[in-house]
């Protein structure tokens, strides 16, 4: 599917309005700046789950409750975020009620809900017209 280059456009003239308006810069890249700040989470993010899970696990660990309670805490990690409404599109209680075939809609509202969406390759099929 394909969206229009007018749509893709005049989001993308936005989006660099709000990055200059958000962070005084211009929108040079996505892998510089605040998009670059912005989407830097994700990796602080995996790698506090990966500390919290402290793989791997040992033998001597089944067992014990070690293993559940280093889960729990990598999955407490992941509600900091999506529990909190400042960082969720519609709410703490849009991550459980939204169907990822609808979560990249927000992409398309003027002004977009949101800038950057990871979904796998097939994602586009469930893009607006």
């Amino acid at each position: 599917m394909q969206i229009s280059s007018i749509l893709f456009n005049t989001q993308f003239s936005h989006f660099k309005d709000q990055i200059a308006a958000t962070s005084g810069e211009p929108f040079r890249s996505f892998q510089e700046g605040l998009p670059s700040e912005s989407e830097d989470y994700k990796q602080r993010v995996w790698h506090e789950a990966q500390e919290q899970l402290e793989l791997p696990w040992q033998q001597q660990e089944i067992g014990t409750g070690e293993i559940l309670r280093k889960v729990v805490a990598a999955i407490e990690e992941y509600g900091y975020f999506a529990r909190n409404n400042d960082y969720v599109d519609g709410g703490a209680s849009a991550v459980a009620n939204t169907d990822f075939r609808d979560s990249p809609t927000g992409l398309f509202d003027i002004p977009p809900k949101c800038y950057m969406h990871r979904q796998a390759s097939f994602i586009p099929t469930f893009f607006p017209e």
